[in-house]
């Protein structure tokens, strides 16, 4: 999986010639969400291409040296080319983990990812969101784990708050 900067830093003269081919990761493409609406407006703008994976259903192929994405029903597809693709994942896709699936198919083959399915588990879920935090020592609130209704109490305890 490419990070964002070694895709930038990555022949960046040339780049800024070239178009890119935008996923949008989502999880309609019939009634798109505001933000996922939003990039594809401003990317077709600026003359890239874009293409709406609509992760109920999607799935990717590989034949002759080319992987492509497919929504269902979808006959054309969109062809990956990992030098100049771009992966902008949504936050619907977190909602379960075969969607999640996409995403690591994505990284297999080197699509620059904004938001990794590490990311967007990370995001999805706050305690972990807290200890990524914590690790690079920002200031966070009074937190503990409260594994059970019946442990509660030890968690208020832990935390040392009225």
């Amino acid at each position: 999986m490419k990070s964002l900067i070694s895709f930038i830093d990555e022949g960046a003269e040339e780049k800024k010639q070239d178009k890119l081919r935008i996923l949008v990761v989502s999880k309609s493409t019939d009634k798109l969400f505001h933000t996922a609406q939003r990039i594809t407006d401003e990317s077709k703008k600026l003359g890239h291409e874009v293409f709406v994976v609509d992760i109920l259903g999607a799935f990717i192929t590989y034949e002759e040296g080319t992987y492509k994405v497919y929504n269902t029903n979808d006959d054309t597809g969109f062809d990956i080319n990992s030098n100049n693709t771009i992966a902008i994942v949504r936050g619907t896709v977190r909602l379960k983990d075969s969607y999640l699936d996409l995403l690591s198919q994505l990284e297999k083959i080197g699509v620059c990812m904004i938001n990794s399915r590490e990311t967007v588990s990370i995001c999805a879920d706050k305690y972990r969101t807290y200890l990524k935090l914590q690790d690079y020592g920002l200031t966070q609130p009074k937190t503990a784990l409260v594994p059970s209704v019946e442990h509660k109490d030890i968690a208020v305890d832990k935390i040392d708050t009225k």
